[in-house]
């Protein structure tokens, strides 16, 4: 996979370079893009299942072979269990996306068994992620990074070992976002009544009643099919579930932060002002359905993912200055020069933005500034 242009190389944050292209409304790349596309690729991929079932059949003949091995054997099966499941995430995502199949009977009984290996209820998981896709990078996205004025001791906590950044690049912890997330937005779903939220989180889904039921039902799923692997595993199961739940976090997480992590907040429905699109080895697109084309899965989600390059091309050609698309490798570079909270497109923090930020770092050690 290659790009025709990369606003912000060497590495550097694109916060300035991207404010410089025109902005354009998301209707507006979907009316030129659309009419250009075969009617095929909004169909769903149904052969979608043949790797889903190949990948599951995976992670369970990998405990089969955990129960039936000895302790050596273990860390190898774990990492075998870890590919097919980070795989499986990426699988997971497009079948919530109804690229997939749009079968009922077929739809949530997938989602709900994927996302449950991986600890995440399925439901919160459609929550939080619809949320994302309809407030891409602005304030209302709960996946964003944290705004100067967030960085109470508790958002600073939660920026600072969440996200990559330039003070604490080395840190790694935010490669368990991923194992964090379930926790995470668990709480704010089931803890915080109405629009209320903790600090440690950027911005919060609505949840109706029916909803913090299926979560809670989704919870005890995944409790009860874990104690089911860890009794079937014996004493493997740290290598046959957490482990390979913390090498997905870390597949995911080295695709995800490269998403929208070099761009600033940005509330002008621009998704190509709000996306970076990285280049990958073309391995890493086969096992992990071209989600390294996020810009494109953007402005179509419910796409057959096969079909991304060919919107990666389209983007090339009519819209060359907003696509931003660059190699992965340098959008980690550009990530780990990256402070702790997030501008805004277009002009930097205000002193208002400043001050709360500045309060926060000097009740926290070591001192951190945006």
């Amino acid at each position: 996979m290659r790009c025709g242009t990369s606003h912000g190389v060497r590495g550097l944050s694109v916060e300035t370079s991207v404010a410089e292209a025109e902005a354009i409304r998301h209707a507006e790349y979907v009316r030129t893009l659309r009419p250009l596309l075969p009617r095929e690729a909004f169909e769903p991929y149904r052969r979608a299942y043949v790797p889903i079932c190949i990948h599951f059949a995976i992670v369970v003949a990998g405990w089969v072979a955990c129960a039936y091995t000895k302790m050596p054997w273990w860390p190898l099966w774990g990492l075998i269990i870890g590919n097919s499941m980070s795989a499986l995430a990426f699988l997971a995502h497009d079948v919530a996306h109804r690229s997939v199949t749009t079968n009922r009977y077929l739809l949530y009984p997938t989602e709900l068994i994927l996302w449950a290996i991986m600890y995440m209820p399925a439901t919160l998981w459609r929550r939080v992620h619809g949320t994302h896709h309809a407030h891409t990078n602005t304030e209302n996205d709960p996946d964003r990074r944290f705004l100067p004025h967030e960085l109470t001791q508790a958002g600073t906590l939660a920026a600072a070992t969440l996200f990559p950044t330039k003070r604490f690049r080395y840190a790694l912890v935010y490669l368990l976002y991923w194992v964090i997330f379930p926790f995470r937005h668990g709480i704010v779903a089931l803890a915080y009544p109405g629009r209320e939220k903790p600090s440690f989180a950027t911005a919060k889904p609505r949840y109706s009643s029916d909803d913090k039921k299926w979560i809670l039902f989704e919870v005890a799923f995944i409790i009860a099919l874990q104690i089911a692997i860890a009794e079937f595993v014996h004493g493997a199961f740290f290598w046959a579930s957490v482990f390979p739940v913390i090498i997905t976090s870390a597949v995911v997480s080295w695709y995800f932060f490269t998403n929208h992590g070099l761009k600033p907040l940005d509330d002008q429905d621009d998704i190509l002002a709000a996306t970076t699109t990285v280049t990958v080895p073309d391995w890493c697109n086969r096992l992990h359905s071209n989600f390294s084309y996020h810009t494109e899965h953007h402005l179509f989600p419910n796409m057959n993912p096969h079909y991304y390059p060919l919107v990666s091309g389209l983007f090339r050609t009519r819209f060359p200055r907003q696509y931003h698309c660059i190699p992965i490798w340098q959008a980690w570079r550009g990530l780990w020069q990256n402070a702790v909270a997030v501008t805004r497109r277009g002009r930097p923090a205000t002193p208002a933005e400043r001050e709360p930020q500045a309060n926060a770092a000097r009740q926290t050690e070591p001192a951190i500034t945006a």
